[in-house]
Formats: structure tokens, sequence, C-alpha cells
């Protein structure tokens, strides 16, 4: 884990989570993912950010992310994804500077796909 960051599964998509990640959200609702296993919530730093995820094949999937001081959350990321021998890491967002935070931390990141208020990003991971 990155030195003072603090990530904690949490089982149910609460009101703070929602205030969070909604605008990032892009309509979907991820509660019933939650609910059923299917992805996950993680409440980082005591909700100075949030982030939704979930694995697809050999690919770990952000859903949606949301918060302050994301790159370090980006390293955890690409460890995790490494440990679990996943192949790429999957952004889903409509933040444009995006792949900039991701870069800066050097992982290579690349679009994907651009839609109608998204983008998606793809990290390949070693």
């Amino acid at each position: 884990m990155e030195k003072g960051l603090i990530i904690d599964r949490q089982n149910s998509l609460t009101g703070a989570a929602l205030r969070a990640l909604a605008p990032v959200m892009g309509g979907h609702d991820f509660g019933g993912e939650i609910q059923q296993g299917i992805a996950e919530l993680w409440r980082i730093n005591g909700g100075a950010a949030w982030m939704i995820t979930r694995v697809e094949g050999s690919e770990l999937v952000v859903c949606c992310l949301a918060g302050r001081d994301l790159l370090p959350v980006c390293a955890v990321l690409y460890r995790a994804a490494s440990l679990r021998g996943l192949s790429s890491i999957r952004f889903h967002t409509g933040r444009r500077g995006l792949a900039r935070l991701v870069n800066r931390g050097g992982y290579g990141a690349s679009v994907e796909e651009i839609r109608p208020g998204e983008r998606v990003y793809r990290v390949r991971v070693k």
C-alpha cells in the first residue's frame, strides 16, 4: 500500500459515495452490481476519493474514480492487477486529464475509445 493511503472496501453504495461518484458514473446504477459482488466500491482516505472496480477476464476495470490525490491510487491499482496476474487496467472516465495523471506515474495509458462524455484508457500490466 502506498504510504499514507487507506483504501477500504465498502459493501453498498452509500450516500457519500454516490454524491462523489454520481458525476462520473455516466448514469449507470452500480448499486446492484456492488450488492451482488460483481463490482466493488472503494473508499480512499476516508472519502477523499471513491472508486468502483470490477474484474472482466484478465482486465481490472476502473468503472469510475473521483476525488483527490489519485496518482497514488494508480500505483495501488497497478500493483493489485500485477499481483492477480491481470494483463491490463481499463479506466472509464469523462476526465480528459486522467491519462496525463496515470502517465505521470509512468504507467503508459493509451486512449482505447472515445464516446460521448466518456473516454476509455488502457494500461498494460507487465
